[in-house]
């Protein structure tokens, strides 16, 4: 009995001792040892992911189900969507992506600024009077700033590029690189002295620009000023609409006095080209774009 005491001992604690081993080799090698607080804040870590990737999943089929459409949803009046995809298929056809005065939601705004991006062919854009533009004026200017190289003319006529200093920035720096613009219109997007100024630089190296009109803004003589300079150093700006500014007779006389100077310097048949712009923001038929 004695014997069979200590070997049924000896083997027990030969027993816990190889347990303890492979039990301490385990942790050494497997898992790493952890607290309970550490557990239970690993398992909400884990739940709080679960939780995300269900919303993302369930977010993924939304928007996929509704991106699928071919057409407007259960036969309702066609979205913001669908009047961007109807002004895609007409760009296609005749050279001019207009999608103007019109909403602009969220969906549409992805749709469209990837499309401004990747797949613009069209001259002419008029993006002009968007409701919903605030919110993606950001996305909009990087989308020009990127694509858009087969377009000559540019209308954003009521839409605020001065509602953030990001936005302003952005835009000037889509003006400063692009290298196809050849016409502008900003009418009444909210310019005044300072944001002149910060236009107005990155008019200074812009080879290819050669129209833009200002009009309706709150441009002092501060920011005319500012403009003259940056046409006399551009050399190839022929045109440069102010009317309905704030700009006094003398800022006007200086700016069309630099205009002449670069009509004069380069010849203006090689600017005259054909293209379609319905509504005649830049026509020839008046003289007196600063006014």
């Amino acid at each position: 009995q004695e014997a069979n005491s200590l070997s049924s001992t000896g083997s027990g604690s030969g027993s816990n001792s190889t347990g303890s081993s492979i039990s301490s080799g385990f942790v050494k090698y497997g898992r790493p040892h952890q607290s309970k607080a550490g557990g239970m804040e690993l398992n909400s870590m884990r739940r709080e992911m679960a939780s995300e990737r269900s919303a993302l999943q369930q977010a993924r089929l939304a928007w996929g189900s509704y991106l699928q459409q071919p057409g407007p949803p259960c036969g309702r009046v066609s979205g913001p969507w669908e009047a961007v995809d109807e002004a895609m298929k007409r760009a296609e056809r005749t050279g001019t992506f207009q999608y103007s005065h019109r909403d602009l939601d969220g969906v549409a705004a992805v749709h469209l600024t990837q499309y401004l991006r990747n797949d613009c062919y069209a001259q002419v854009v008029d993006i002009s009077c968007l409701r919903g533009w605030r919110e993606a004026a950001l996305a909009a200017a990087a989308a020009v700033r990127q694509g858009l190289r087969h377009t000559q003319v540019l209308i954003l006529d009521g839409n605020d590029l001065t509602s953030s200093p990001e936005v302003l920035d952005a835009w000037c720096e889509a003006f400063r690189v692009h290298p196809g613009f050849q016409r502008l219109s900003l009418q009444e997007t909210g310019l005044d002295d300072a944001s002149a100024m910060f236009f107005a630089e990155a008019l200074r190296g812009h080879c290819g620009l050669h129209s833009v009109d200002l009009s309706r803004n709150h441009i002092g003589d501060v920011g005319v000023l500012a403009l003259v300079d940056a046409v006399q150093e551009n050399e190839v700006i022929i045109d440069l609409g102010l009317s309905r500014t704030c700009a006094g007779g003398v800022a006007r006389a200086r700016v069309m006095s630099e205009l002449e100077v670069n009509r004069s310097r380069i010849g203006t048949a090689a600017l005259k080209q054909e293209y379609c712009d319905p509504q005649d923001r830049f026509g020839r038929k008046n003289a007196d774009m600063v006014c």
